[in-house]
């Protein structure tokens, strides 16, 4: 499996990062090993599995 995890702002549709593992990894835990920082303030749109 792999997983792939694109951080994109939403009004430019810039690439800010991307992850990836070539394992069964949940979701949130690819996010969170990524240890990408976002500001508190900027709003977040996931899927479910966050």
């Amino acid at each position: 499996t792999l997983k792939t995890q694109i951080v994109v702002d939403k009004k430019t549709h810039q690439v800010i990062c991307t992850d990836f593992s070539n394992c069964k990894k949940h979701d949130f835990r690819l996010f969170k090993e990524s240890k990408i920082l976002i500001n508190p303030k900027v709003k977040v749109i996931t899927d479910t599995g966050y």
